[in-house]
């Protein structure tokens, strides 16, 4: 949620977009940052959706256990497919999962 005169997305992009410049100077490929979180408000999603810099993805905490648990009990993968996770700006457990 905003609050007047501070955006959190702002200090977090340019936290994370320290991260993303100091992992190209030492030679590495960034194709995509994903930023895991309890929850998220709708005008952060908005703000990552409008950032075309960074390629942010969005997951919540109970999403990736969720995620993690179903990919343990499925025998589908013997590695998890991490470029599902790449997909959208908030990552929908349920379309993993299938």
């Amino acid at each position: 949620m905003k609050e007047s005169g501070y955006n959190k997305f702002s200090s977090i992009s340019r936290q994370v977009g320290s991260y993303f410049r100091l992992a190209e100077d030492k030679g590495y490929t960034v194709s995509n940052i994903l930023i895991v979180s309890p929850e998220f408000s709708n005008d952060f999603i908005t703000d990552c959706e409008l950032d075309v810099v960074l390629n942010l993805t969005l997951l919540t905490a109970s999403s990736l256990q969720n995620i993690l648990d179903s990919f343990k009990k499925s025998n589908k993968h013997k590695q998890f497919p991490h470029k599902l996770l790449m997909r959208d700006v908030l990552i929908q457990e349920d379309r993993i999962i299938k």
